[in-house]
């Protein structure tokens, strides 16, 4: 639920602020009000479009981790798209729940995809890794 304040109440607001926000159903407005634990500053290396996709990638990797795979230190974790939006959280989530991470990704993406975090890497253009059951690193 929104709160709205006066300008008085009003601390962490600016008419100027570049902000985020997730929950639905109202996530399209030009001007909102929210609760100042619902909001996080735009990064500034970020368009708008890019940050609009932070929460809900963000969410659906540590749902999916958490929540459905429920995810233990020592497991070992395959992460198919490791370079894409949901991947990128989903391999950062896995190694701080204690995982053992595979990403899967492209040539172009192996070195990003081991930045963040990832033990072994699978090149889906040069590996059928399906067929294989195994990493290159």
């Amino acid at each position: 639920m929104s709160q709205v304040a006066s300008r008085e109440q009003a601390t962490m607001s600016r008419s100027s602020s570049r902000a985020m926000r997730c929950s639905a159903p109202a996530t399209a407005y030009s001007y909102a009000t929210a609760r100042k634990d619902k909001v996080a500053p735009k990064p500034a290396n970020l368009t708008f479009e890019q940050a609009a996709t932070v929460p809900i990638s963000g969410f659906t990797a540590l749902q999916g981790l958490r929540d459905v795979g429920k995810v233990q230190p020592g497991q070992k974790v395959l992460i198919i798209g490791a370079a894409g939006g949901v991947g990128l959280f989903a391999v950062q989530i896995a190694k701080a729940f204690g995982a053992h991470v595979t990403g899967v990704c492209s040539t172009t993406k192996v070195d990003l995809v081991r930045s963040i975090g990832a033990d072994d890497i699978i090149d889906y253009t040069r590996d059928d890794f399906a067929e294989t059951g195994s990493a290159t690193t």
